[in-house]
């Protein structure tokens, strides 16, 4: 069955979500993005074990050259920082708290999914 508002199939039929039980990935709360980050919220959203992690498995992939940190805040999770790192993310005053961000940009990947940079801008990008 296709949802007659999108060309998309149902998750249930979509071979990308194979093996993953039924809403899996359907939001918990419906509401817009806007409203939970346009307040800073200068804190870890993981902890310092997972942080560690994150940034052993940053330099176990030796990212060099211009990276793009999607999804950023007032922390990118790099254990030696890259010479040009770019910090995606939703509030401003996050954004330009971020000391390993040599620029940043306040996008909202839910109201326009289009990065806003050219094709092949990044030599690596990074979710956390």
């Amino acid at each position: 069955m296709v949802n007659e508002e999108s060309t998309e199939p149902e998750p249930s039929e979509d071979p990308r979500y194979a093996g993953f039980p039924p809403g899996f990935f359907d939001r918990v709360d419906p509401s817009s993005d806007h409203n939970f980050y346009s307040e800073p919220r200068i804190v870890t959203h993981i902890d310092t074990d997972a942080i560690a992690a994150v940034g052993a498995l940053y330099e176990e992939l030796k990212l060099g050259g211009r990276i793009l940190d999607v999804m950023s805040s007032w922390v990118s999770h790099f254990v030696d920082t890259p010479n040009d790192l770019v910090a995606l993310g939703m509030n401003a005053f996050e954004l330009e708290e971020n000391r390993q961000a040599t620029s940043w940009v306040q996008h909202d990947l839910n109201l326009n999914p289009q990065l806003p940079f050219e094709d092949a801008s990044f030599d690596g990008v990074v979710c956390c």
